[in-house]
């Protein structure tokens, strides 16, 4: 039997921003368009979806996207899905028990499991991952949806001690990258879920023969409708750079989310709107008033050298700042020759 698994797809709505809205529609729909090219080429028996199909609870984009991506498929198709960690998140898997899996079975017939074993072929939702940890009776493939074991990236949700002891694979959602380790491996989201440094690695779907346990990641984008994240240290080093990503944008059909760091004077001069079209902004101030970490300390030196007594302040500061306690009778003694001159 061979599976086409999907995870962490992420069906959302729309937010503020109208250029964006746009680009994250026709990226959606470009990665469903490939997925079912991957179908008629790969033939795979059965879809599983391994959870967090839908980032929120979802209204009428992130159904009409759904539905876009279930008619991919023959109707005769078996669809299995499980729910994931943001159906925990967003309305304490109400939605997903109620609205989606009323949509789910009556309106796709798609099969939910939440912990279900069929032969030696377990189902694990999100919801049940702790009793993973207690797994007794051997298996031969679980699906489930978790992060564990992978600390450099993600902090533990469960111990996957017995489950690497009594599964021969686990094919999991949650981590949007293509990962294995041990017996573990993730199918990856199929859409870039953030804007990062690295594009080098696509997104994908995995490709599973459940008999000989081999499986593929199959890439459902490449250089087309991603999202990447740039720094520039000035706002003239992304003008510098601009053609050079609105060609990319027109090109390739990226966004970007650009980071520039530059005084508040100039951020202040700086039109975003005429780069929105393809980019978002995150400005950062780097002035010395307006930077977090040394605030407290801009605070303490205006306090103290607005007191009458400056000079009797500005020790107690230099004192009270000092990290070294041995130097204090050294300072006070200098201080105090400085007073007499």
């Amino acid at each position: 039997m061979k599976s086409l698994c999907i995870g962490d797809f992420h069906f959302k709505d729309p937010s503020d921003n109208p250029h964006y809205n746009n680009w994250d529609y026709h990226m959606f729909r470009e990665s469903i368009k490939n997925i079912g090219r991957i179908y008629q080429k790969e033939q795979p028996d059965r879809v599983i979806l391994v959870g967090d199909t839908f980032n929120a609870p979802p209204k009428h984009l992130s159904w009409s996207l759904f539905d876009d991506l279930i008619k991919m498929f023959p109707k005769d198709t078996k669809i299995i899905a499980l729910d994931g960690n943001h159906e925990k998140m967003n309305g304490g898997r109400n939605y997903f028990k109620e609205s989606m899996s009323d949509f789910f079975s009556n309106v796709w017939n798609i099969d939910i499991k939440s912990w279900e074993l069929e032969q030696d072929v377990l189902f694990c939702s999100h919801r049940y991952i702790n009793k993973l940890e207690r797994l007794t009776k051997p298996v031969k493939l679980v699906f489930t949806h978790f992060r564990s074991g992978i600390q450099d990236i993600a902090p533990d949700e469960i111990d996957v001690t017995m489950l690497k002891k009594k599964a021969d694979l686990v094919v999991a959602g949650d981590i949007h990258h293509k990962l294995s380790y041990s017996n573990v491996v993730y199918t990856n989201s199929p859409i870039d879920t953030h804007f990062t440094n690295d594009i080098s690695e696509n997104p994908s779907v995995l490709i599973l023969d459940e008999d000989t346990l081999k499986w593929k990641w199959v890439d459902t984008l490449d250089n087309t409708y991603r999202k990447e994240k740039v720094t520039y240290d000035s706002v003239n080093a992304f003008l510098r750079d601009v053609d050079r990503l609105e060609s990319l944008a027109f090109d390739l059909k990226r966004f970007f989310k650009v980071v520039i760091v530059d005084k508040k004077t100039r951020l202040r001069q700086f039109k975003t709107k005429d780069y929105e079209s393809f980019c978002k902004f995150s400005l950062v101030r780097k002035d010395l008033e307006y930077d977090d970490e040394n605030k407290a300390v801009v605070e303490s030196i205006n306090k103290l050298l607005n007191q009458d007594d400056i000079s009797e302040n500005l020790l107690e500061f230099t004192v009270k700042n000092n990290d070294h306690p041995e130097l204090e009778p050294m300072i006070k003694s200098l201080y105090a020759s400085y007073e007499r001159k």
